[in-house]
């Protein structure tokens, strides 16, 4: 439908401004989350058309999916250029 591609292209077009901030504050070691992040906001999309194509009052979960992602990327960059404060650890945590 032309309200998904419309809607997807406002996301997209937030999510594109999220990527590029994130991938002008993070330390290099934490650069992995901009790939993670660009297939998180797929998943969402992906949850959101499902949830369009069934119900749309469905469609609020993709749509929340990709924008709380959003609101913490976009966060996290204000928070860094604007106080100075790295909320992250200088190295990954490894999991083993």
């Amino acid at each position: 439908p032309l309200s998904f591609l419309s809607n997807t292209l406002e996301q997209f077009a937030i999510h594109t401004a999220c990527q590029l901030g994130l991938a002008a504050t993070l330390p290099r070691e934490w650069l992995v989350l901009v790939p993670i992040s660009a297939c998180l906001w797929t998943a969402g999309r992906a949850l959101f058309y499902y949830g369009y194509s069934k119900m749309t009052v469905m469609r609020a979960y993709g749509f929340s999916y990709a924008m709380t992602l959003a609101m913490f990327s976009i966060g996290y960059v204000n928070l860094h250029n604007f106080t100075g404060i790295n909320l992250l650890p200088e190295t990954i945590p490894k999991l083993y």
